[in-house]
């Protein structure tokens, strides 16, 4: 019986995809990065790789590498589960929870893990499609979903908690002295000098969470204006304020993001926050600066990553 077991068990060991496995498909999309032959072969890659961390479950994800390949692949997974509309796997409990034992979580995957239940809480209208589609049938639906502002609102709250976490913990950071940036957050918020392509990015990858559930909420709130345009919500700032505001954030930071001349994940990292205020920002000025700095960053690729990610 226990050579039974035991055999079973290594039966079971072999079925698992080898760190070799994964590392393939990331290095294939990191050459298809810099190569750029194809429009959409960089991020069939990326699937891949996050189909194979999968396929090896959390408990198989403990050791070095595959943990860092883990946290490396869940952020560009988020990014891509949102513009999809499709749930990723990496938002189920044990994917947030286990490898991140005995460690505190970092602030970015503390806000990837926000990131990762947008899909989830759009999906409550019962359709798994690309946000730009999902927030354009949300403002024509006659139906309400149950739920939806229910679970944004939550969303939102935990991003905004999440912030004044953030920034109270980069008050006591000095900016490198080689280097200071002029480019701040936005002046509704607290600000401090980004010292760093990581700092930076994160901020940006915030703003443009928030971009997207305050863009929620305000189709929302158009189409249901009897149940949300009550007397004490009159002189509150209204969703299309918030999102202006954030979206202005992102488009000062990525002059400072192109400054650091940013490479691999991070040139892609830096496309997402610029997509947003592309597709989301009320104000066409706003939506022209992002066009003109994703084309400014062709040379980096990124108007062929926007493209091959987006289908746009």
């Amino acid at each position: 019986m226990h050579k039974d077991i035991s055999a079973q068990t290594e039966s079971y060991r072999k079925l698992i995809p080898g760190i070799e496995e994964v590392l393939i498909p990331v290095f294939l999309c990191l050459f298809e990065l810099i190569s750029r032959t194809t429009t959409a072969a960089c991020f069939q890659h990326l699937a891949a790789a996050v189909q194979i961390i999968a396929l090896r479950g959390p408990e198989n994800c403990k050791d070095c590498l595959a943990q860092q390949m883990f946290r490396s692949m869940r952020v560009s997974e988020a990014r891509i589960s949102i513009f999809s509309g499709k749930p990723s796997v990496f938002a189920a409990r044990w994917w947030r929870t286990l490898l991140f034992l005995g460690t505190e979580k970092p602030p970015l995957h503390r806000l990837v893990d926000i990131m990762l239940f947008i899909p989830l809480c759009l999906g409550l209208s019962g359709q798994e499609i690309p946000l730009l589609q999902q927030i354009t049938n949300l403002a024509t639906s006659s139906t309400r979903e149950v739920g939806l502002q229910e679970r944004t609102m939550q969303l939102l709250a935990e991003v905004q908690d999440w912030w004044t976490e953030y920034e109270t913990s980069m008050r006591g950071v000095d900016p490198a002295p080689e280097y200071r940036s002029p480019y701040r957050a936005d002046d509704e918020q607290p600000s401090f000098v980004f010292f760093d392509t990581f700092t930076a990015l994160t901020v940006s990858m915030y703003n443009a969470t928030t971009v997207i559930l305050q863009t929620i909420l305000h189709v929302l709130s158009i189409r249901d204006s009897p149940a949300f345009l009550t007397s004490d919500r009159l002189f509150e700032k209204s969703h299309l304020d918030h999102v202006l505001s954030h979206c202005t954030s992102i488009l000062q930071i990525s002059p400072f993001h192109e400054d650091q001349c940013p490479v691999g994940f991070d040139i892609m990292c830096g496309a997402f926050p610029l997509k947003i205020v592309a597709i989301m920002s009320p104000d066409l000025e706003q939506r022209a600066k992002a066009v003109v700095t994703i084309s400014k960053w062709n040379g980096l690729g990124l108007s062929y990553i926007l493209k091959s990610e987006l289908g746009s």
